[in-house]
């Protein structure tokens, strides 16, 4: 592993004037960013008062040559009682920028408990959204349940209960979709018997727009399973792919453990430990992502907690740990095993799609930090088949202007000052309805990797909604721009930049700044097409590579490798 870390920072000078040259032919490309929600006025500042904005989970469908990406979150900006899920919607088109089509609807009008709807999660058939989320509306315990939208966030089913323990808070869900209309979930059940179960879900279209959902099989997955909210991905029509934190405690003893599951019947075909924790090291895995790659691979983001929590409730620090794995008929294959990639560990979340002039499947790192006055950023990583790589159309990209992962959660949650975080989120390979069109949005952007998250402009006292595009698949080569408003990209292949990348002027609040009003930190995006380039054309980029491949032979030498 520190052979791996050495060789990557020896090589990234060498490796910059090779990709200064490369980024002659590149043109840069913001990231576009969209305000779906305020934070002004969002709810009470005070316990269960909610952040304003949080918990985005987002995909799309395609509908009449159009796309629609379906945005659902936890929105303490409601007239009665505490948060509530809310749905936006945004149109890609062939010859327009992106616009909102579905503007905030509210999706739940839960009046009891202190998790009306809570951790909510989406995936999509194509045509529809199903999408599932936990609530204590009926009980004293958090249930989990599934409903439908379509792409204007319009309710189209009646709404299921999929767990079944009353004694238990069941919570925290996931779900994917296999195909031929059925999808996988599973949900967290904590109290008397903590364990991580699945679900098999059928879908039936009923005409009119209209479908039926129905439960099919439930099965225990992972126990014990204290704080064990899964992550799911449909390997194919027939198989999931399921992991969970595994362990009686929190953070959990054991680690992150991954299971195979016959899709059609919840069957569990066989599970293992892929990331184990080392209590006596104070090693705790947990807060596991998976995510497709190609090839029959899968990437597996891990966060590594030091447990500094456990008896001070005072936050530990993370490491992110990132795992290449290919089911087997038996047993998963490790293929590929990196720390430390990407920025802001904590609360990381992956998600993967095609990505650079190539196409080549890659999967991204998305993170923000803690402090809530930080900039979310995405790195991007691929797999070779043999190492996870830093490869040319290796970037990191800054997303947008505001990000929080869980300054305001932890502080107006229902667990005060407790700990509490976002969940970032994010799909790939979304298409773009005006790939290679003359008057269309970004038309050298074949698919988009689409980022939202919460943060809060300066002079509000809670958290607004973002929602970003980040190019995937381009015509050509591209370097990372700075993040610009979706108003000033202009249409057409002369329009590929903003405008003006500045974000909007803040609105003071009546009374004055709350507390802790920071500006953001500003982070520059690393992109390995940059600033070399930008600002010494070819005889700057010619320049390093002297100096870079100097300094490399010279470290190789002195290291003896």
């Amino acid at each position: 592993m520190n052979q791996t870390r050495l060789r990557r920072n020896m090589g990234a000078l060498a490796s910059i004037a090779m990709t200064s040259l490369w980024a002659s032919s590149a043109f840069a490309i913001p990231s576009v960013v969209m305000q779906q929600a305020t934070g002004q006025n969002a709810g009470p500042q005070e316990e269960n008062g909610g952040p304003g904005h949080e918990q985005s989970t987002v995909t799309y469908v395609e509908r009449d040559g159009k796309v629609y990406i379906v945005n659902i979150y936890m929105s303490s900006k409601v007239d009665e009682g505490y948060w509530q899920c809310k749905c936006s919607s945004v149109e890609l088109s062939p010859d327009a920028a992106p616009v909102t089509v579905a503007d905030q609807v509210q999706l739940t009008n839960n009046s009891n408990g202190d998790r009306p709807c809570n951790h909510p999660k989406a995936a999509s058939d194509g045509t529809n959204v199903i999408w599932t989320y936990g609530t204590d509306e009926d009980s004293a315990n958090t249930r989990t349940y599934v409903s439908a939208v379509d792409h204007m966030c319009n309710p189209i089913a009646d709404t299921i209960r999929i767990s079944q323990n009353d004694n238990n808070n069941d919570g925290a869900p996931d779900i994917a979709f296999n195909g031929d209309g059925r999808f996988t979930a599973g949900y967290l059940s904590t109290g008397e018997n903590d364990t991580s179960y699945a679900v098999g879900i059928e879908v039936v279209d009923l005409g009119g727009g209209q479908l039926d959902i129905n439960k099919t099989w439930h099965k225990a997955v992972v126990t014990p399973s204290n704080i064990g909210r899964p992550t799911i991905v449909a390997q194919d029509a027939e198989y999931s792919l399921f992991c969970a934190a595994k362990g009686n405690n929190r953070p959990p003893e054991d680690g992150v453990q991954c299971a195979r599951l016959d899709a059609t019947t919840g069957d569990v075909l066989y599970k293992q430990i892929i990331a184990a924790s080392q209590p006596g090291e104070k090693i705790y895995m947990n807060q596991p992502t998976l995510v497709a790659l190609d090839n029959g691979y899968f990437a597996l983001h891990v966060l590594e907690s030091s447990g500094e929590g456990k008896t001070n409730n005072k936050k530990g620090s993370n490491i992110s740990h990132d795992y290449i794995l290919s089911p087997g008929a038996e047993s998963f294959v490790v293929n590929a095993h990196e720390v430390a990639l990407g920025n802001y560990p904590t609360h990381s979340a992956t998600c993967s799609g095609a990505y650079g002039s190539e196409g080549k499947v890659h999967f991204a790192s998305f993170g923000a930090a803690v402090t809530g006055n930080s900039q979310p950023l995405a790195q991007f990583f691929s797999y070779n088949n043999s190492a996870i790589t830093d490869d040319p159309e290796h970037n990191t990209w800054t997303v947008g202007w505001y990000a929080d992962s869980g300054k305001l959660a932890n502080l107006y949650g229902a667990n005060p000052n407790n700990q509490g975080r976002d969940f970032l989120r994010c799909i790939g390979d979304v298409p773009n309805p005006s790939f290679g069109q003359p008057n269309g949005f970004l038309p050298s952007v074949k698919t988009f990797f689409v980022m939202p998250h919460a943060g809060r402009i300066p002079g509000e006292e809670k958290n607004s909604q973002w929602l970003s595009l980040v190019p995937g698949w381009t015509s050509q080569p591209v370097e990372a721009d700075p993040p610009a408003d979706v108003k000033d990209v202009q249409l057409g292949p002369q329009g590929e930049g903003p405008v003006d990348s500045e974000p909007p002027p803040a609105e003071e609040p009546p009374g004055g700044d709350p507390p802790g009003t920071d500006e953001p930190t500003v982070v520059n995006p690393k992109t390995s097409a940059g600033c070399a380039a930008a600002a010494g054309g070819d005889f700057g980029g010619l320049a390093l590579v002297g100096v870079g491949l100097a300094l490399a032979i010279g470290a190789r030498r002195r290291k003896g490798v």
